[in-house]
């Protein structure tokens, strides 16, 4: 009961519950534990689980966390963020 109660308290603006929103929205609904079958278990435990069990209560910080990693992870793949696209114009004035 309390894993329903923390699904359903899952806020939508935090990125890594944006990555996963079709599982949430998926389980959110009102017959999405009616009947579970092997992979409707496969998919709570992989893709829905770890964002109800978080201990940390703060959105906001964790919300901060994912979008740092996701930056520092788009980094690594060299691949253009929204982040890189906004600081473009500004790059040649500043220097490293």
């Amino acid at each position: 009961m309390k894993f329903l109660i923390k699904l359903h308290r899952l806020s939508v603006e935090r990125i890594d519950v944006k990555m996963k929103r079709k599982y949430v929205d998926k389980y959110k609904a009102k017959n999405g534990f009616t009947c579970l079958s092997e992979q409707s278990t496969s998919e709570l435990i992989t893709h829905v689980a770890d964002l109800v069990s978080m201990k940390d209560t703060d959105d906001k910080a964790v919300e901060f966390d994912n979008l740092i990693y996701g930056l520092m992870l788009a980094q690594l793949e060299g691949k253009k963020t929204s982040l890189d696209l906004k600081m473009q114009p500004f790059q040649r004035h500043l220097h490293y």
